[in-house]
């Protein structure tokens, strides 16, 4: 789902939505941008939880345990700084814009590359 955000596929459902666990990039190439970074989305509380620890240095972050207790070795800092928190916001706001003229220019080309040999 990297490239997919506000996607549908008809008769399956939203792109992040389908199966136990999706990632969305928010590389600067994408259609949704915070310079970097990323979004994973599930109904899996397992899965869930897992991806809260992982991103939070392998902390355990269910609240039982002091935040300086790590118990996993896979743990990295994925959290969001602030100022791109913003900017994914705002991006938000133009996304559905974005997305609409990504496939008008695809349109455009589908129409120029009529009859080209490579894309019969």
């Amino acid at each position: 789902a990297a490239h997919a955000h506000s996607s549908y596929l008809d008769g399956v459902g939203w792109a992040g939505t389908i199966g136990d666990i999706a990632a969305f990039s928010f590389f600067p190439t994408k259609v949704m941008t915070m310079g970097e970074g990323g979004m994973i989305t599930t109904s899996s509380e397992s899965l869930h939880q897992a991806c809260r620890e992982i991103k939070n240095f392998g902390c355990d972050v269910s609240g039982g345990s002091s935040r300086f207790v790590c118990a996993r070795g896979d743990g990295t800092n994925g959290r969001v700084p602030e100022l791109s928190a913003l900017l994914g916001l705002l991006e938000c706001r133009r996304v559905r814009e974005r997305v609409a003229r990504r496939q008008a220019l695809v349109a455009e080309y589908v129409k120029g590359l009529a009859g080209c040999l490579a894309f019969e």
